[in-house]
């Protein structure tokens, strides 16, 4: 958990989310997850029906606009991806759903 205006939000490695099998729950944290001392994570902050989710990133590339197209079949059966885009220097970038990411924080967490 952290603190972020005076609200408690729930942190999760966002890559042990993504990559955690199956139904089993996510482990219970540890000191070990702690940053070292005077180190820093960057969270990311999501809210979906007045829930707030604090996702720890490796890194911020860079933020910008962007349109979202629908994935076609079989792709649009992944329930993660809400979607794609075309970046600016010609790579597709598969587009997260907040949504589904706080469906899969609350059936996984402990």
């Amino acid at each position: 958990m952290t603190r972020i205006q005076d609200e408690n939000v729930p942190l999760v490695p966002l890559r042990q989310l993504l990559y955690s099998e199956g139904d089993e729950q996510l482990p219970l944290a540890t000191r070990a997850d702690l940053p070292p001392e005077g180190g820093l994570h960057q969270i990311l902050v999501v809210s979906y029906n007045n829930r707030r989710l604090g996702l720890l990133i490796d890194r911020f590339l860079r933020q910008q606009n962007i349109v979202v197209k629908s994935l076609s079949k079989p792709l649009d059966t992944i329930d993660l991806f809400g979607g794609v885009t075309l970046l600016g220097n010609g790579q597709l970038c598969l587009v997260l759903d907040v949504p589904a990411l706080t469906r899969l924080f609350l059936a996984k967490r402990p």
